[in-house]
């Protein structure tokens, strides 16, 4: 299972359109996280002593309550993992398969706040915040794996 599949569906997971809930009524116009994501391995940081991830990408739709994030990683080693989180913004938690599940909530406009737990192998909590021009995500939060509690920072860039 690969680690980053966690933050980011967890996470994780970005951004170019508003969501369809703002305007003249007085709500909340939330960054759209909706599109193709990868993440980007020099700028992300992790504990050394995780399994190597080579890469990973999200694509993503968002109508600004609900999120579908299909996720492919590809370690190190070649081998690949796939999970799909489909759920809404409510803090909630989903099943993802592979005993793994996420809750997203939005923290502000520009953020959202991901909860996942690996049964039996880890959990984590981050949250995520979109640059200025919406074209990059950074995740900052902890994970823990076995009685090992690190933080971290995953990178997203949208292309």
């Amino acid at each position: 299972m690969a680690r980053v599949t966690l933050t980011a569906i967890a996470a994780g997971i970005l951004a170019v359109s508003f969501g369809t809930t703002g305007g003249a009524e007085g709500k909340t116009e939330y960054v759209s996280y909706a599109g193709h994501w990868v993440w980007n391995a020099k700028e992300s940081h992790h504990d050394a002593a995780l399994p190597a991830q080579a890469q990973e990408t999200l694509d993503v739709t968002d109508d600004g309550k609900t999120v579908t994030i299909h996720d492919v990683a590809t370690m190190a080693d070649g081998k690949t993992a796939t999970h799909e989180f489909k759920g809404a913004y409510d803090g909630k938690p989903a099943e993802m398969g592979d005993g793994m599940s996420n809750a997203m909530k939005h923290v502000s406009a520009n953020s959202f706040s991901n909860r996942w737990t690996m049964k039996g192998v880890g959990h984590g909590h981050d949250v995520c915040t979109y640059s200025d021009d919406h074209s990059t995500l950074t995740c900052k939060g902890t994970e823990t794996f076995g009685k090992k509690t690190t933080p971290y920072i995953d990178v997203w860039n949208k292309s």
